[in-house]
């Protein structure tokens, strides 16, 4: 059990910090955003609603344009899923 307590301090205090100031969590919350939008594209919308889902708590982080994109793709996503609902 120490262990797993060690890993989380080492990763709270060192390693999410050098992340986060490098703009690292920003491209891949990018990255992974855009990812969740081709699954919704391709019609794997319960997967690209989870990806959305599981990104939330980093676009908190993001500022300006990074998060209008976001906002962006989220929206778009959840249009998507819409329009696929509105069809059948």
């Amino acid at each position: 059990m120490r262990e797993y307590k060690g890993a989380i301090e080492v990763m709270e205090q060192w390693v999410l910090p050098v992340v986060n100031q490098a703009g690292l969590v920003q491209r891949m919350v990018k990255f992974r955003s855009k990812y969740a939008a081709i699954l919704a594209l391709a019609g794997e919308h319960k997967q690209a609603e989870a990806e959305m889902h599981r990104l939330e708590p980093y676009s908190e982080g993001l500022t300006g344009e990074l998060r209008q994109k976001f906002e962006n793709r989220s929206n778009y996503i959840a249009s998507l899923l819409t329009r696929r609902i509105n069809q059948k």
